[in-house]
């Protein structure tokens, strides 16, 4: 409770509010909208303390400010999915190096991992991209890897590798997933998936 105010920490409060039932509007929700729209950088991006880095800033910024009801045509939201798409590398993931911390310039840049390439997805769909070709191909980069990697069948996918929260967002989107093989995800696989991202072992 020390610390200064960060964008990506003050976008999980709007989350939380926004799971609250606050919206755009409630004095306290617009105010860190006004505090989200001065700490966006001049590409788009936000700054993230707690995370590495610029892709996970944007992407909780993107999903904080669509949980109060930012809506997906403000500026703010069109600058942020952008920058996300403008990064997307063309192993079809993301991944930024913490050397970006010392150096801007490298924003964006770095190994591709699991792990931002998931964040990069939920930002996109959080401002409204959830069609966009880029994300379909951020979700063939996940399920390629996991089973190219690990080598297991679909059930254990979302224990080992998969955030349970990115699971739970693509619930609607079956139909941007290849359907052969092991990465077949049937409606059975998506209620466990649901059920993950609300259980007590959620994974990253």
């Amino acid at each position: 409770m020390i610390d200064p105010s960060t964008p990506d920490l003050t976008a999980r409060v709007l989350e939380m509010l926004g799971q609250a039932g606050r919206r755009v509007g409630d004095p306290a929700v617009d105010r860190a909208v006004i505090y989200m729209r001065k700490t966006q950088e001049a590409d788009g991006s936000w700054i993230g303390r707690w995370g590495v880095n610029y892709i996970y800033g944007t992407w909780q910024a993107l999903v904080g400010l669509a949980a109060v009801g930012v809506p997906a045509s403000d500026p703010l939201m069109v600058n942020g999915a952008n920058w996300l798409l403008a990064y997307q590398q063309p192993a079809d993931g993301w991944g930024e190096s913490p050397d970006s911390y010392a150096d801007p310039s490298l924003r964006g840049q770095g190994p591709v991992t699991a792990s931002q390439t998931a964040w990069a997805v939920l930002g996109l769909m959080a401002a409204g991209q959830a069609r966009h070709p880029a994300v379909a191909r951020g979700i063939r980069y996940l399920i390629v890897a996991q089973a190219r990697r690990r080598h297991v069948g679909r059930a254990r996918i979302y224990r080992s590798w998969f955030p349970a929260r990115l699971l739970f967002a693509l619930s609607p989107l079956p139909d941007l997933l290849p359907a052969h093989g092991t990465v077949a995800l049937g409606e059975r696989d998506w209620r466990r998936a649901r059920r993950g991202a609300h259980g007590a072992r959620a994974i990253d």
